[in-house]
Formats: C-alpha cells, structure tokens, sequence
C-alpha cells in the first residue's frame, strides 16, 4: 500500500471507531431513559394509588433509593413556622436519625437548606471534601460519603428536599440529578394536592 492509502485507511479505521462509539452512547442513554421512565411510572402509579401524605413521602423514598441504587434515602419538609425543617420518610436510616432531624433551622448551614433556598439540586460527591455546608453529625456516624439532594417545588416555592447518601464515592451523573429532581417534584405535586383536599374537605365540614 502507498503511503496515501495507509491515511486514507487510518482516517476510515477512525471513522468508524467513532461511529462505534458514537452508537454505544446512544444505546446507553437510551436504556438510562428507559430506566428513568420506569421509574417515573412507578411513582406516578403508586402516587395514584396513596392518600395518604406519609405513604406518598414513604412510597417515594424507597423508589429514589431503588432508581439510584442507594441504601439511603430521606424527605424533610419546611415545618409550619417556615424557620426551620424536619424528616419525615426515610429509607436506611435508624429511627433515631429520624426523631433527631427535627426543627432544623433553615439559617442552618446544612445541604438541604442549601437546596431549598437555592432551589437547585445540591451534588455532594465528597462530603469531607465538601466546604460550602456542613453536614449533620449522623452523616459521619453512619459512613456517609457522598450526597444528591434536590429540592421539592410547588409552584415557585421550595416545600423540603429529597435526599440520596452513599457509603461509597459517587460521581453524580447529570440523569441521576434529573431523575431525583423529577421524583422530587412529582412527589411534592402529590403532596400538594392531597393537603388541599384534606382542607377542602374539613372546610364542607364545618358547613
């Protein structure tokens, strides 16, 4: 072969070696897209299902944690007072996690507070490393690693956080903080319209 064939044959070789690759991503973000919408269906399926706002809050942990493939998985809500937040629904974590992640101030320097007044999802992929919050001390306790958090909106406003935590490091992908946002919001709509029928209902009672 002549020296101008040998490039003509390397330039074909690459080529094709991107349109390999190029495919082989697509496949995969075609299975993650897949297993998103499966996901999604599952809550929405269950939502439907749920009166309930602490079966909805339980029902959509154990489908964040299942879908991001973590043993950990929490809801805080904004308490009534709107200064501070509590947890409500947990997966992995022991109930005295839970009964102390009470009343947390939101001036707090914490992710979740982060999340709500940011209302943005929060990538933690290195809590030691991690310098713009702090973090609670069950978090060290319990050999946390890595965090995803992503606030619940209703409208405009943040009404808590869904939270993901890893023992292992986790370099959060882009899909994994849109799926737990979307599990997020669809579990906040949920909520939001299972407390307006709750007042509705007691405002025809007091007729």
């Amino acid at each position: 072969y002549t020296e101008d064939e040998l490039r003509m044959f390397t330039a074909i070789g690459n080529q094709v070696g991107v349109t390999v690759e190029r495919m082989r991503l697509l496949e995969q973000v075609k299975a993650q897209r897949i297993e998103e919408q499966a996901a999604l269906l599952r809550l929405s399926q269950a939502l439907l299902v749920e009166s309930e706002p602490q079966a909805m809050m339980d029902t959509a942990v154990q489908i964040a944690a299942a879908s991001l493939n973590v043993k950990f998985a929490a809801i805080a809500l904004i308490d009534e007072d709107k200064q501070s937040y509590s947890g409500r629904a947990v997966v992995g974590w022991p109930p005295e996690v839970l009964r102390q992640a009470q009343r947390i101030p939101l001036a707090a320097s914490t992710g979740l507070a982060f999340a709500i007044h940011s209302r943005a999802p929060v990538v933690v992929p290195d809590e030691s490393r991690e310098a713009r919050f702090g973090a609670p001390p069950w978090v060290a306790q319990m050999g946390i690693v890595s965090s995803l958090i992503a606030p619940m909106i209703v409208g405009e406003e943040a009404i808590g956080g869904l939270v993901v935590n890893s023992r292992s490091p986790r370099n959060w992908t882009d899909d994994e903080t849109r799926l737990l946002s979307l599990i997020a919001n669809e579990t906040a709509q949920a909520l939001e319209r299972a407390w307006q029928h709750a007042h509705a209902v007691e405002r025809l009672e007091r007729i």
